[in-house]
């Protein structure tokens, strides 16, 4: 229904990514990430992204409200993308690890225990 609707008013799934829909607004893309019940959007323009918002919130508000984050950081499905350097994006998923390390006990040991696997090196991690 979403990505229908979304199709309806001119966007196109991306070729290498069926979650990802894109339209090109004002000469720029404006870009709709879909996952489940979670979105994000971005535009070089601002007022695009609050347009599309309203849009959004016209349509699908009166299932449930549109919530809506502006930040320089966002938490998206464990993934914190920080846009605060100018020119620049950082994706990293250290909170989402600890959070799965801390579930399974095998957070901040002091002595490293063959059991625990882990592909991220933190200080504060042992394995």
């Amino acid at each position: 229904m979403f990505s229908g609707q979304l199709a309806d008013w001119g966007f196109k799934k991306n070729d290498y990514d069926a979650c990802t829909m894109n339209k090109m607004v004002n000469g720029s893309q404006l870009t709709i990430v879909l996952h489940v019940d979670h979105c994000k959007i971005s535009h070089i323009d601002e007022k695009v992204v609050t347009d599309m918002l309203n849009k959004l919130e016209k349509k699908f508000g009166k299932e449930s409200s549109v919530t809506v984050t502006r930040r320089p950081v966002h938490d998206f499905l464990g993934v914190t993308i920080d846009y605060s350097g100018k020119g620049k994006v950082k994706l990293y998923m250290f909170d989402y690890i600890e959070q799965i390390l801390s579930e399974v006990d095998c957070y901040a040991r002091d002595v490293c225990d063959p059991d625990c696997y882990t592909f991220v090196q933190r200080e504060r991690w042992c394995c």
